[in-house]
């Protein structure tokens, strides 16, 4: 199979697995290095390539991975680079030579230099390796020596983009749960860092790397949720107290090694001990994290807080800071993943600076007892948040159902048999994946479950690979050759409908109601301690918090709106900086910029718009008399209006000799790119597009909501790395005034009614994906009188029809917009047609 294939499996099979992959920031247009932190091992680089699916991307993994069974064909056909490390982790009784990790990692600063050099964007995470603790490790200069030795011998001087992967859940360990892919601010080498490298010593060019390092482990941490190094956090602490520094001892036995850690502080029992761990070659790997755990025991401890009740781990305290956020917010108001993660940053921060307050300690305790009662009951905190007090919550969703839309009734009724038909269908290939991810995802000695999602989703699909080849020949052998081809569809539905509607939630309400029914008084409990919960919290931070924390929770919507419109700002300045022509030369030519709102139900994003923009004229606004003069007021020879696409359409019935007046005189050429004369659609979908608003839908009725990720806008912004704010990537909402307004032009043109008269050239492409070069070709005979019988006759004298298809050897690219394709040949092909056409015709 090719690249583009594979990624397409690979990041749809991480959109399966994940019910939500959201992101947030700008990407830089070229080239990058995008350093991430490494929480969920192979699910990280697909969920990367999911969420930025313009960027052309190439990852490096280690050496170890090209060896493994199945996982190698993949990552060697999306090309990805080997790295070298010293000891396998993987199988610790291989190791490299220094010659040969050397060489291996030579090669792999080449080719990632040509991969950039060729437009291609490398994934790196620095860290190492995966794990499933909150934390970043010390990361590897690797990424920067990317970046100098990219930038050596007059190289380009490639972006490094910290980039954050936040999952709902450990290492995303958990089925269609969510992650939040945050991009941060970009790193750009200076010149003078360049010079400096090519010039330094080994020495030096180690310091130099290393400095980047910091820089990139710096903006890491400001976009992801990860808990503090604990051993710096104790270390600022016991100085703030006049105290000597943590003082750590290995202690080893025979078959087991642990850290003790022992502080001068009166009131604080010591010594502290962190976990034990097998004595052997792997212990220096987790030295670090034993510190870091005895740290926040510590640290905890002299803050009068009692960590053995409290935090089990670090995974615990960055649970709990989701919780206060849950409790901090309104039920009612909807956040995005990037906003929930803001807020958890913020308490995380609250928390640390004010925990040694009675305050602080106080509300911790009553979070603890109230998170450890939900766990006893199997109950979530929405769930309690949602019902009031002495409601009856099965009669609140029998409310909520009668008020909901008759298609999601419809849904539920149609996917709910399918859902238990492929839960059951799928059972095996579920209970595999689950236990895989248990035994071979979970590290035995640490209990890390970085992999776990890995290997769920390798085993899974593995399973469907054999299982649905075999539940064809199955069916077929038992019911004929029709079942035999209907298996593999049915099966893939089914397990649509098992994965968008699973059983387990049904389940998982069932249990809550019956819960609530039958032990009211405890639910009821617990809703009085939540709003007391949420009363102390609320007034905590509006006394102690940051400033985007004060008064938050009494105007949400207000303050995400001021969120979006600094997000919106920030956009436009990248945008005003990316601008060959700024705004500022339009407004010292003299151009008026009109902004006019859009339909909300056609518009993708808040801020999109249409925009027309024109040159103020001193004199009076031009009339239709001045216009057939020379138009806007100015005596020009000759003018050509350019239309692409459905704009050719609406240039066509306004220029037309049918009616007569307005710019009509004034426009002596005709300049079509690839014109929208007929719909590119199976007989059965046109029929449908072009009679709905015969068969009486009003013109509002959408018949597309749109919205869906377009492959051609996706094309167009891998080539040409259009800012989001000009080029959108999802579809468009299509409505049936739309498909109207097409039709009744369409048929225009071929009814005789869109005869121009006057010189036309008309390009097209033989890789549209749009139109269809053939038809263009046909159609293109209606603009004139003498050949609009469109049968190709010759017209004599000075020919007015001109067509050209644009061929070039790229020909499986698209070419929908002949001046904008993928292929910078195909660009100049049709730039010299026009160049040609105009010179020929116009002198």
């Amino acid at each position: 199979m090719s690249r583009e294939v594979i990624q397409k499996l690979l990041t749809g099979a991480a959109r399966t697995y994940l019910r939500k992959i959201e992101l947030r920031g700008k990407p830089p247009r070229t080239a990058a290095i995008f350093a991430g932190n490494h929480p969920s091992g192979l699910i990280d680089p697909l969920v990367v390539m999911a969420a930025l699916p313009e960027k052309r991307f190439c990852s490096v993994a280690k050496a170890s991975l090209f060896d493994a069974p199945v996982v190698s064909y993949f990552i060697k056909t999306m090309e990805a680079i080997p790295v070298a490390k010293a000891v396998d982790p993987d199988d610790p009784t291989k190791v490299l030579s220094k010659e040969e990790r050397t060489a291996m990692n030579n090669a792999m600063f080449t080719a990632t230099k040509e991969r950039l050099l060729n437009n291609r964007s490398i994934v790196i995470f620095p860290e190492g390796t995966c794990h499933s603790t909150p934390e970043l490790r010390s990361l590897k200069i690797g990424t920067a020596k990317m970046a100098f030795e990219t930038a050596c011998d007059d190289g380009p001087i490639v972006p490094i983009v910290p980039l954050g992967l936040s999952y709902s859940s450990p290492s995303g360990y958990a089925f269609r749960g969510s992650v939040l892919v945050d991009v941060g601010n970009p790193i750009m080498l200076t010149k003078a860092q360049v010079a400096e490298y090519e010039a330094g010593s080994k020495q030096k060019k180690y310091e130099l790397c290393a400095s980047v390092t910091n820089e990139i482990e710096r903006r890491l941490r400001d976009c992801t949720i990860k808990t503090p190094d604990w051993t710096s956090v104790l270390s600022s602490l016991l100085e703030s107290l006049s105290l000597p520094p943590p003082n750590f001892k290995t202690i080893e036995n025979s078959d087991t090694t642990s850290i003790s850690l022992s502080i001068a502080h009166p009131n604080t029992p010591s010594p502290f001990d962190s976990s034990f761990v097998p004595t052997g070659p792997r212990f220096p790997e987790f030295l670090p994290q034993l510190q870091r755990s005895v740290s926040r025991k510590a640290f905890f401890a002299l803050n009068g807080a009692d960590p053995t009740n409290s935090i089990v781990d670090d995974r615990d305290f960055v649970e709990h800071m989701h919780l206060a956020r849950r409790i901090y917010k309104p039920h009612q108001t909807k956040l995005s993943l990037a906003q929930y993660a803001d807020m958890t940053r913020n308490f995380m921060r609250l928390s640390l600076g004010k925990s040694h307050t009675e305050r602080f300690r106080g509300i911790w305790a009553d979070l603890t007892r109230y998170k450890g009662k939900l766990d006893e009951l199997n109950l979530t905190d929405k769930y309690v948040s949602s019902h009031g007090k002495n409601t009856d919550p099965l009669n609140e969703r029998l409310t909520k159902l009668r008020n909901g839309a008759k298609r999601d009734v419809l849904k539920l009724a149609f996917f709910a048999p399918l859902s238990l038909i492929g839960t059951v269908s799928h059972l095996p290939i579920i209970a595999i994946a689950w236990q895989a991810g248990r035994t071979l995802g979970t590290e035995k000695l640490t209990h890390d479950v970085s992999v776990v999602a890995t290997m769920r989703l390798l085993t899974a699909f593995v399973g469907c690979c054999v299982a649905y080849p075999v539940a064809s020949i199955a069916a077929g052998s038992i019911y004929g050759p029709v079942a035999s081809i209907a298996a593999v569809p049915f099966g893939m539905i089914s397990a649509y409908a098992a994965i968008n509607y699973p059983m387990e939630k049904a389940l998982v309400a069932a249990r809550g109601s019956y819960t609530i029914l039958t032990k009211r008084d405890t639910v009821d409990g617990l809703r009085d301690t939540r709003l007391d919960l949420q009363e102390r919290i609320r007034a905590w931070a509006d006394d102690e918090g940051e400033a985007d924390m004060v008064g938050w929770w009494q105007d949400p919507e207000g303050s995400i709106e001021k969120i979006k419109d600094k997000q919106i700002r920030y956009e436009k300045r990248l945008l005003e900086q990316d601008r060959i022509v700024k705004m500022s030369h339009l407004e010292n030519t003299g151009m008026i910029e009109f902004n006019i709102p859009l339909d909300d139900r056609f518009k993708r994003r808040d801020n999109e718009r249409a925009v027309l923009s024109f040159l103020k004229s001193p004199s009076p606004l031009p009339t239709a008399n001045n216009l057939r003069e020379g138009g806007c007021g100015k005596n020009y020879e000759n003018i050509v209006c350019y239309a692409h696409s459905t704009g050719a359409l609406v240039v066509g019935q306004y220029a037309s000799d049918v009616g007569g007046g307005g710019w009509r005189g004034a426009i002596d050429g005709f300049v079509f790119n690839s014109p929208f004369w007929r719909w590119n659609l199976k007989w059965y979908e046109k029929k449908a597009v072009q009679n709905a608003y015969k068969a009486g839908l009003p013109d509002e009725y959408l018949v597309d909501e749109g919205g869906e990720q377009s492959d051609y806008s996706l094309n167009m912004k891998r080539t040409y790395h259009f800012p989001k704010l000009l080029k959108d990537d999802r579809a468009l909402a299509i409505s049936v005034g739309w498909c109207k307004a097409v039709t009744i032009a369409q048929e225009m043109l071929k009814g005789g009614d869109m005869v121009l008269g006057k010189p036309c050239l008309v390009l097209s492409a033989r890789g549209d994906e749009v139109l269809d070069a053939g038809d263009i070709d046909k159609m293109s005979d209606y603009l004139l009188e003498e050949r609009r019988d469109g049968k190709g006759n010759e017209v004599g004298g000075d020919e007015l029809l001109v067509e050209r298809v644009i061929e070039s050897t790229v020909t499986e690219l698209s070419g929908h917009d002949v001046l904008a394709a993928d292929s910078a040949i195909k660009v100049n092909e049709a730039m010299e047609v026009i160049e040609t056409w105009l010179g020929s015709r116009f002198n």
